[in-house]
């Protein structure tokens, strides 16, 4: 795409791309401000020369010029390693030493084809003979549960291909991942480039918060009973996803339905805790929203008090 392409385009279809570019334009402004205070992105995804600043000391912290312990020349103690060069050593992994990652040991039992249906410029479909390239992948695990007649827990290693085409105008349509556009009160992002699949994130927050499984806990079940091995920060970012994912519908939806129904299935023998020396009933967020307390004998008759506090 060059200024020529852009002079040749129509205004319907200039007006388009503008918009497209503006959009991709804005989203790579606000991934470029993200930093590991402000979003979930890991403290090592900081430049080189960010990351060896070193932290700012208060007046208060700093040790007094008198209270600093250094070593004689003729002492005879150690001092502190230095380089060939009499520098110190550079931050970073060292060249030629054995790096980290996924190892790949599961078979791929699924290959999924992304396609994309239309130019993102002319707004044309393309054409079923059109000659579609893979520019990209990822791999994604997913619990498969089975029928009623055939019922089975296993795990299933999918491949995602995104393809792209090129349209009759010239430009070059990628299939892209969906993502979600980034929430001030959140610090974890929905998009589909992602290890779990729906089902598997789903099982998760099962064990998590019905059965009450740690995360470690979680990760043993996972390498002895289904054969992957998930490290404790992916089990607890899946979770988190999952949470904002179904935040709507908890705020909306079930809270509608909750106010509009006989019998709630709440939980009425919470228990207290000690707060500044008094005693603070915890209600789950639906009954504060709805003003339902527990102590309020017309809304005791419309309680239940079951063995789990599921819905």
């Amino acid at each position: 795409m060059d200024t020529d392409y852009l002079d040749d385009l129509p205004e319907g279809q200039l007006r388009s791309l503008s918009k497209q570019l503006l959009k991709d334009l804005k989203e790579a402004r606000e991934r470029l401000k993200q930093t590991p205070e402000t979003s979930s992105r890991p403290p090592s995804s900081r430049e080189p020369w960010k990351a060896s600043e070193p932290c700012e000391v208060t007046p208060e912290e700093a040790p007094a010029a008198d209270e600093l312990q250094l070593p004689r020349p003729d002492s005879g103690e150690p001092t502190a390693p230095t380089g060939d060069a009499g520098q110190s050593k550079k931050a970073g992994r060292r060249v030629g030493s054995e790096g980290h990652g996924r190892n790949l040991a599961l078979a791929v039992t699924q290959t999924v084809s992304h396609h994309p249906t239309c130019c993102n410029v002319c707004g044309q479909p393309f054409a079923e003979g059109t000659d579609y390239r893979i520019w990209t992948a990822r791999y994604e695990l997913e619990l498969e549960v089975g029928s009623a007649e055939s019922p089975k827990l296993q795990i299933e290693h999918r491949r995602h291909e995104y393809l792209s085409a090129t349209c009759g105008c010239g430009h070059k349509t990628q299939a892209m991942p969906g993502r979600c556009v980034d929430e001030s009160d959140w610090g974890v992002a929905l998009t589909e480039w992602h290890l779990c699949g729906p089902r598997l994130v789903s099982f998760l927050v099962c064990l998590a918060l019905s059965l009450r499984v740690s995360r470690r806990k979680i990760q043993g079940f996972l390498r002895d009973w289904l054969g992957i091995d998930l490290s404790t920060g992916t089990i607890n970012q899946c979770i988190h996803e999952a949470g904002r994912a179904v935040a709507p519908v908890v705020d909306g939806q079930l809270v509608a339905e909750l106010k509009a129904g006989d019998l709630l299935h709440i939980d009425e023998s919470v228990p207290r805790r000690r707060a500044q020396k008094v005693k603070v009933l915890q209600c789950s967020s639906a009954a504060q929203e709805m003003r339902v307390g527990p102590s309020e004998s017309p809304y005791r008759r419309r309680l239940q008090t079951p063995y789990c506090c599921c819905v």
